[in-house]
């Protein structure tokens, strides 16, 4: 079931009978150095989210159903927000379980934040490879980066990470653990500020896939200790016994491993045969180093959720929602873990999902379009690991038109575009599951064209706190907008609609 779900999340082509609407729902664009979100780093704490704007018709909307009273709410002037709004501005819109953060766990109990071909800036086969290409991933929340190492046959001391066989460029392989450790620094350095909350940074795992000859091999060890130095993993982290070796099924725990840089490659014992799920085999078993052999050890079964870094497009999205709030590791629910049976889903146990939307300030425009030439609508579809076959259920609102004669309408009634209120409630009904996921877009109801995505955002509904929340929208590359949509989630038992939050007492 677990790679069922990884391989379906990666994908994400649920969306198998597809409409004209549907087309590029699931396309993103390319990220960059300013890409914010794909890993959980999306929802953190930034300058900007603390200077987003609410506009004057959901202050409006916001006194009328009683989120805030008037008193905290300043209706007369439009750019003041007080300290009641902003604290409804800034406040977390998901609250993660904290059982869901437990890293006592063995470490093939978690989903793991991970890129795939990490050193790409484009396309795999053709694009451009570039060291600053592992700091986007890490900072974006990625706990695991894939590094394709070959030899070099300009300079055989220093092998060469690209995809072999293609006409993307290549890069030092040096430069590639320079960027990582220079990421690793920053979030020890930031750790150590919050000493008092025992929080410490999150492993790192590199996932080597090497192509390399003995030499090449032998290198790659040294300018990971000379690089890394401490901060690799290189030494067994259980000094006696190898039970996991021996098929005691007893892995390394993730709070084991601490705040390293472990590095993982497969390596078949004699007579044992490749496992389809595991990592990309060395060349030369035999050149591979003890310190390798050390770091190999961590993780024996590599199945975590895997996203694509090249573009934030919709597996992209839903890996966002799956680690947001998280340090990257999320532990499996207790069905796919070592000895579950299995069953996520609980088919005696409908939920109903209300999605009461009030409407969202300052959607952003792409270049050459105005307020006044869009009808801005938001599209929301359930994302169900039942559903990964098939279309999953889609909602949407009503497109916004502010009104031609807007004398005629208070300000509050007939706000422009940019600033959509819709005031709708969406509802779907689905088999408790503890992975299953919204997404939500907005996008415009164009005439005679393909409706153009404005602004995303996914959530993972064990996370829903059940309360109004603004969620901040982001663009199709991962970066954060200025676009705030304010909603309330709701999740219900749908025998007699009267059942307690998911999750929530």
């Amino acid at each position: 079931m677990a790679s069922i779900l990884t391989s379906g999340m990666a994908k994400l082509n649920p969306f198998a009978a597809r409409t004209h609407e549907d087309d590029t729902e699931d396309d993103g664009e390319e990220v960059s150095n300013g890409t914010l979100a794909g890993g959980g780093h999306g929802a953190r704490d930034t300058a900007l989210k603390h200077n987003l704007r609410v506009s004057h018709a959901l202050k409006a909307y916001i006194v009328e159903h009683g989120i805030l009273p008037a008193s905290d709410v300043d209706l007369e002037t439009e750019d003041v927000v007080g300290p009641a709004l902003r604290d409804l501005i800034v406040r977390p819109y998901i609250r993660v379980p904290a059982e869901v953060t437990d890293r006592s766990y063995p470490l093939p109990d978690y989903f793991v934040s991970s890129s795939h071909n990490t050193y790409l800036l484009a396309h795999q086969l053709y694009g451009n490879s570039c060291a600053t290409a592992y700091e986007t991933a890490l900072k974006a929340g990625s706990r695991c980066v894939e590094i394709d190492a070959w030899d070099n046959s300009d300079n055989t001391d220093e092998p060469k990470v690209t995809h072999g066989w293609t006409l993307t460029s290549n890069i030092p392989f040096r430069a590639v653990c320079e960027a990582i450790r220079d990421v690793h620094d920053e979030e020890t350095e930031e750790a150590r500020k919050h000493t008092e909350a025992g929080w410490q940074a999150a492993p790192i795992i590199l996932s080597l896939e090497n192509h390399c000859a003995a030499h090449g091999q032998r290198r790659l060890v040294e300018i990971m200790k000379e690089v890394l130095g401490d901060r690799l993993l290189s030494k067994a982290i259980r000094e006696e016994g190898h039970r996991e070796q021996e098929g005691s099924g007893e892995h390394v725990t993730l709070a084991e491993l601490g705040s390293k840089i472990a590095v993982i490659v497969e390596y078949h014992y004699p007579d044992e045969k490749a496992d389809s799920d595991s990592s990309s085999s060395s060349s030369d078993d035999e050149d591979e180093d003890a310190d390798e052999k050390a770091a190999r050890k961590v993780w024996h079964e590599k199945k975590h959720t895997a996203a694509p870094s090249a573009t934030f497009g919709a597996a992209m999205q839903i890996n966002e929602a799956l680690f947001s709030g998280t340090d990257g590791y999320v532990l499996k629910p207790p069905a796919i873990r070592s000895g579950g049976d299995g069953q996520l889903t609980d088919k005696h146990r409908r939920k109903k999902l209300r999605l009461h939307v009030a409407g969202a300030s300052d959607v952003p425009l792409p270049d050459g379009r105005a307020p006044d030439d869009i009808k801005p609508y938001l599209t929301c579809t359930l994302v169900h690991p039942d559903d990964l076959t098939s279309k999953p259920p889609k909602r949407k609102t009503a497109g916004y038109r502010q009104h031609k004669l807007g004398f005629l309408h208070k300000d509050d009634k007939n706000p422009p575009a940019n600033d959509p209120v819709w005031d709708e409630v969406l509802e779907w009904e689905y088999d408790d599951n503890p992975l299953v996921f919204l997404r939500m877009l907005i996008k415009s109801d164009d005439s005679w064209a393909s409706n153009p995505i404005f602004a995303v955002a996914a959530v993972r509904l064990l996370y829903a706190t059940g309360e109004w929340n603004f969620i901040r929208m982001l663009d199709l590359k991962g970066q954060e907008t200025k676009c705030a949509l304010l909603v309330r989630i709701e999740i219900v038992d749908a025998k007699d609609g009267l059942g307690t939050f998911f999750g929530r007492d």
